[in-house]
């Protein structure tokens, strides 16, 4: 409707109005889509557009239309599974200052891209409309101008009049470049000819362009002119704002040669010089032979050779609060040579001999100019054909005079993969010649890790790729910047860092010495440089401590060994001149290779079938059906690895990775107590396994790299997996943005990180990026997930790793924390037994020998208790099925109730606030007034997941069969959903264990149709097989029945443990109130026993003589029963020892006592912690340790986990745990401490420290 609107008004004489996109019914990848693309094309351009991709290199102008909610249901159901898929009801956000719609904001980015990149633009304008509001926009390389919005139905005429004064005005007002022009046939025949070598497979359709190359500008005479003629970039930058650069393989016709043509927008940004200015400086001095030749090449003539955005940012409508002033000029010149990446040798000799080429360049370019290229990385280091290697990109290029006194840069500049580890974790630093040079070596190690065959090629390089190199720290800011760094720092002192052996490549004993001596010269730099920050004063502002530690560096030259080239240039001689060179190892991609097949994995895995209408019906199949629609997937584009080097790619896609797996430190085991004496906790510590401090993130994926630039408009504007990654084109801020002005954010390139969420309050849906932003190369909107995007340092060829912890696409994302989960789920790898037979299950873990209660008369029915429960896509549906159907049959009986739990979570587990199970089962007693979700009464619990027919992946987080794709544990398949359901089954295991005394917790997983049934305790979890529960739905009554008629002790309730009287309650909370639960949770008070202690040292102690023995403490001959209220720690994960520190409360004694309360380890040569205290008591230590009152071994059948014993049994295929059974263990000593790291002063903790060390000396010595 809006195309014949449109042609029919008048308003475009001379173009006509195409429809490019329009979808209801679908993209292709299960999404529905309900988005109408419409394009400008002008009746002389049209002819040329025959194919898709002359039809992007002749649109004039793009209008997006979206319809309402209203006209979307008449068309089609909407999709539950993407919001924003029919339909966008929000505005841009931008005069009401509210957050607004990033997909829509995406699709203009996208849109934008993809006119600049296709075609040879000074700017671009769209329009989008939003039934009834509509908005024009103006893009540049320095940002986005944006429309107020207007209701185009009431005002039509605006929309009008546009288009007329759009189709109306000249080709160079609506952002065509004057300086290119359509080749003529005969050109384009020619140039087709000469550059064919350089054309991609299947580009044949591109059109000829003949570009004007304007020399610099001289008094007097006319500027100096080239025309060349190109046939498509060979590479290019993927970004609508930033330099924009784009390289070309060109032919010049007047002197019938091939030249390389560099085009893009610098940035006037006072710290930057022209590149054309660099180049002459180093020609004029003489320097021809490594480095580019200047043929011809300025800033080019021309009105919109400039871009305007930062003039306008200085409006009074701006509501923004950030102004610049810096703005971009369109730069384009010729230099004499093309080359090829330099990862693409014939034999690690060539390559070395290409890298030597470059570092020579930068020799005699810094001892004769006293410039430094601040930029080397492998994208930088070309080939030409007669295998000669040169010095690329000399665009950040600064002279030391500059570096020293003139303006200061607000950014690092590097590629991140390649910077020096100082210039990493010092954001302010000083650019000096070591960062260069260490940036070869950095070059080097990559190429020789990454494309030859060495003993780190496989998992173990994906490892130290993404580790080493790719590391960025967003969680340590310095000065508002990320840093990185550390990793790169590990591997320098440790040539075995990550792996089990150094680097070592095969059968070529010349490389392999040479990344060693450049690992040593690194290492030795590395020792000068901290030993020179030592020495700096720290309470300066941080550049001006730079500055003191860059010239106290200077004055060291003689003894720095990276301070100029010699020392390096020895190692390259020495390698080179070096006998013993293989002849055949030519680059292979190997990093890129392993990450595919990773990726490849993860895929297959996410793509398993659900189960056939054959299983559900009860008949054996062996084909499982499924309906799966792909997804265009953004690797078809990028590849999995860095970007191919030859491309400039602008930007670095998000990162986080945060600490390694964390143990817990020596301070965890000192307390202060309230006379500063230290008491050390924990002397049972067993190193190897799992502790009950929660792991930190190590899931990671690489990032994807350029490869290839053909981008389809289809699919920059309908894939919602290639709309979120646009999204961090977009970016967000923490600061005020303005109306109508959107701006290029240096998060990406200017080193300045975009903040998660809006620190201040705001939501701006557009962000500005600072004065002094210079090379500011992506265009951002906010994030749709809380990670934080690493900086874009400038000239930066490579992306740092992704450190993510959510796997998959297209999916239901989980409840609650999927870090949290996948955690969970590594803790407890290996700990999964099964699938142990249903009937064994029950019979084992509920016996009915202990039940004297009759089973109720719906018993008869329990086998189709659950018969006809439909497929719901929704799972609040399933609860309230499942609920209504254990309720019929009454297999709970009066003694419990089924209670749906998803909605709302325990208010007083504040920590796990957004995880609750789908449904609880509780006493029948329970209150309703404290919430669904009460973990301190909660019996058991349900995880539900309901079968889509559109799930890719199974929806059971075990396997049966046996046969899975698991690494280690065929019980325990890969993927992520599966793996992120086994962490969820723990995560609510470990909040009701910890919140509760219990020995053990059920569990029932239903993953519609099969169930299974689940017992955990601090060993692991025994899993049930899996049964479908519509056809024997005996089964899970069964369960629920027995589990309902059972005793507490049988359930998992620990005997020892009971709930205090009310007036015991009151007592306790009196005497306990300096350790009451903190955050205004409620916690219970529990009245625990704690089991005599058995003094087995009495020999001991009898040596000490009649008056030592009168001194001693004596362990209490008796059981002690004490009042507990809140602990001072909890465990964090299932399986290990459990530990609760608990300040206690004994009545007899009126005394404020500690209660550790574990599960210990009883395997050979373990020793019962309670012994060693006593028998460093008995031997007359009590200062500096803790005195045992009383204690030992809780008895009981349950005191003593069964998990590792079923972990034996034939039909287990899931882990086998070499470990002995654990056994609870309870006692109290006289000691209550607060953590070490809570002291008052410096002095108060090393004193504290000593009194722990004098401690440990009188222990040693009496015993």
């Amino acid at each position: 409707m809006m195309q014949q609107l449109i042609a029919e008004s008048g308003a475009v004489p001379g173009m006509k109005v195409l429809q490019a996109w329009d979808d209801y019914g679908g993209n292709g990848n299960g999404h529905a889509q309900s988005k109408t693309t419409l394009a400008l094309f002008s009746n002389e351009e049209l002819l040329y557009a025959t194919t898709p991709r002359t039809q992007l290199e002749s649109m004039e102008l793009c209008i997006t239309t979206k319809v309402t909610t209203q006209k979307l249901k008449k068309k089609r159901k909407r999709s539950t599974i993407d919001l924003h898929q029919g339909y966008c009801k929000k505005s841009l956000g931008l005069e009401d200052g509210k957050k607004g719609c990033a997909r829509c904001r995406a699709e203009l980015v996208s849109l934008a891209k993809t006119l600049l990149t296709y075609q040879h633009r000074t700017h671009v304008f769209l329009v989008h409309m939003t039934d009834p509001y509509a908005r024009l926009i103006r893009f540049d390389r320095d940002g986005a101008i944006v429309s107020e919005r207007f209701d185009y139905r009431e005002h039509g005429n605006l929309l009008l009049e546009f288009l007329w004064r759009y189709s109306t005005s000249s080709k160079e007002t609506r952002g065509s470049d004057p300086t290119v022009t359509l080749a003529t046939a005969s050109e384009a025949a020619t140039a087709k000819e000469k550059l064919a070598r350089w054309n991609s497979k299947g580009r044949d359709d591109r059109l000829v362009y003949k570009l004007i190359i304007q020399d610099q500008k001289s008094s007097g005479s006319e500027r100096k002119k080239m025309e060349v003629l190109v046939w498509g970039p060979v590479s290019l930058s993927l970004s609508a704002s930033g330099r924009g650069t784009k390289g070309y393989a060109a032919y010049d016709p007047d002197s019938d040669r091939i030249v390389f043509v560099k085009d893009s927008w610098r940035s006037t940004e006072p710290s930057i010089v022209k590149e054309t200015d660099t180049l002459r400086s180093i020609n004029a001095a003489g320097m021809t032979d490594r480095v580019p030749v200047l043929l011809c090449g300025d800033d080019l003539d021309g009105r919109w050779q400039s871009t305007v955005t930062a003039k306008y940012s200085q409006q009074k409508w701006n509501v923004g609060k950030v102004r610049w002033d810096d703005y971009r000029i369109h730069t384009r010149f010729a230099t004499d040579k093309v080359g090829r990446p330099v990862e693409q040798f014939k034999t690690s000799k060539n390559f070395l001999t290409a890298v030597y080429d470059a570092f020579r360049a930068h020799k005699a370019v810094y001892e004769q100019c006293s410039i430094l290229h601040c930029d080397i990385s492998l994208s930088n280091i070309l080939v030409t054909a007669d295998g000669k290697g040169f010095l690329n990109d000399w665009d950040l290029a600064r002279t030391l005079e500059d570096i020293e006194s003139g303006p200061e840069r607000s950014f690092r500049t590097g590629t991140w993969r390649f910077m020096s580890t100082d210039l990493l974790l010092a954001p302010r630093k000083f650019h000096t010649i070591h960062d260069d040079l260490e940036s070869f070596f950095w070059v080097s190690a990559f190429t020789i890790m990454c494309f030859l065959h060495n003993n780190w090629t496989g998992n173990v390089l994906k490892d130290i790729v993404e580790i080493v190199f790719d590391e960025c720290r967003s969680g340590h800011r310095l000065d508002g910047q990320v840093i990185g760094g550390i990793s790169k720092t590990s591997y320098i002192r440790s040539s075995t860092y990550l792996a089990d052996q150094p680097l070592e490549l095969c059968d070529n004993y010349p490389l392999t010495n040479f990344i060693r001596q450049c690992r040593r010269l690194v290492l030795s730099n590395l020792y000068l440089i901290e030993s020179v920050r030592r020495e700096t004063a720290s309470k300066m502002p941080a550049r001006e401590r730079e500055r003191d530690i860059y010239h106290a560096l200077k004055d060291k030259a003689d003894s720095t060994p990276l301070w100029n080239h010699s020392a390096m240039e020895a190692v390259f001689i020495e390698a080179l001149e070096e006998g013993g060179w293989p002849t055949n190892d030519s680059a292979y991609d190997y990093f890129t290779a392993a990450v595919k097949q990773a990726a490849e994995k993860k895929k297959t895995e996410e793509m398993e079938d659900e189960p056939s209408e054959e299983e559900l019906s009860g008949r054996e199949s062996d084909e499982l059906t499924t309906s799966v629609h792909e997804a265009p997937r953004r690797s078809d584009r990028l590849s999995a690895a860095s970007p191919t080097y030859a491309i400039e790619p602008e930007k670095i896609l998000k990162m986080e990775r945060s600490s390694p797996v964390l143990s817990r430190t020596a301070t965890d085991n000192l307390s202060l107590v309230p006379d500063t004496t230290v008491t050390v906790h924990s002397p049972d510590s067993e190193p190897g396994e799992p502790d009950d401090s929660m792991m930190g993130d190590a899931s990671a994926h690489p990032s994807p790299g350029v490869s290839d630039f053909d981008l389809q408009l289809r699919d920059n504007s309908s894939s919602p997996h290639h709309l979120s990654e646009i999204e961090s084109e977009l970016g967000e801020r923490d600061r005020p943005i303005l109306t109508g002005t959107l701006r290029a954010d240096p998060g990406l390139d200017g080193q300045s990180l975009p903040v998660n969420g809006s620190s201040h309050g705001l939501s701006p849906p557009f962000a500005l990026a600072s004065p002094r932003d210079p090379e500011s190369n992506s265009l951002h909107a906010q994030p749709t997930s809380p990670e934080r995007r690493p900086p874009m340092i400038k000239g930066s060829g490579s992306s740092p790793a992704v450190y993510t912890v959510q796997g998959g696409s297209g999916r239901k994302p989980l409840k609650g924390n999927p870090k949290i989960f996948l955690e969970m789920a590594e803790e407890l790898k290996g700990r999964w037994i099964g699938p142990m037979p249903v009937a064994d299950f029950l019979d084992d873990f509920l016996s009915t020998d202990y039940i004297t209660a009759a089973r109720p008369e719906q018993s008869v029915n329990w086998k189709t208790a659950f018969k006809g429960m439909k497929r719901h896509r929704i799972e609040r549906l399933m609860y309230e099925d499942i609920i209504k159907r254990v309720e019929n049959s009454n297999a709970l009986m009066s003694t419990m109730k089924i209670v749906q739990t998803a909605d709302n979570s325990d208010r007083n587990s504040n920590p796990d606030k957004k995880n609750k199970p789908d449904l609880g089962i509780y006493p029948f007693s329970m209150k309703k007034s404290d919430g669904p979700t009460q973990f301190d009464i909660m019996v058991s619990a349900f995880e539900v997941k309901n079968a889509r027919k559109d799930r890719k992946s199974s929806i059971d987080p075990f396997s049966d069969d046996g046969k899975a794709d698991a690494a280690d544990f065929a019980f325990e398949p890969d993927a992520v959903e599966r793996k992120e359901s086994r962490g969820q089954l723990a995560t609510y295991a470990r909040m009701v264990l910890n919140r509760q005394h219990l020995t053990h917790f059920f569990m029932v997983f239903i993953g519609h149709p099969f169930a299974r049934l689940i017992r955990f305790d601090r060993d692991g979890a025994v899993v049930s097989s899996s049964f479908n529960y519509l056809q024997q739905g005996q089964l899970l009554c069964e369960f629920l029945w027995r589990l309902s008629n059972i005793n507490e002790e049988m359930r998992g309730l620990d005997p020892s443990a009971t709930l205090a009287t009310t007036e015991e309650a009151t007592l306790a909370k009196e005497k306990l109130a300096k350790w009451k639960p903190k955050d205004g949770i409620e916690q219970p008070v529990y009245k625990l026993t704690i089991p005599e202690a058995e003094d087995e040292s009495q020999d001991k102690k009898a040596e000490q003589g009649p008056e030592r023995i009168s001194q001693l403490p004596t362990p209490a001959s008796r059981t002690m029963k004490v009042l507990v209220w809140a602990p001072l720690e909890e465990p964090q994960c299932v399986v290990g020892r459990a530990t609760r520190a608990l300040p206690a409360y004994d009545p007899s004694s009126e005394q404020v006592v500690f209660v550790k309360d574990a599960w210990r380890y009883t395997d050979e040569g373990m020793t019962k912690e309670t012994e060693i205290i006593q028998n460093i008591n008995n031997n007359g230590v009590t200062d500096g340790v803790p005195v045992l009152l009383c204690g030992d071994d809780l008895e009981g059948v349950y005191q003593t986990t069964v998990t590792i014993e079923y972990a034996k049994r034939p039909w287990n295929i899931g882990g086998r745990p070499e470990a002995s059974p654990k056994k609870h263990i309870r006692f109290a000593t006289d000691k209550v401490g607060r953590p070490l790291t809570d002291f008052e002063s410096s002095k108060e903790f090393l004193q504290a420290v000593n009194d722990a060390f004098k401690g440990k000396i009188f222990s040693l010595r009496r015993i």
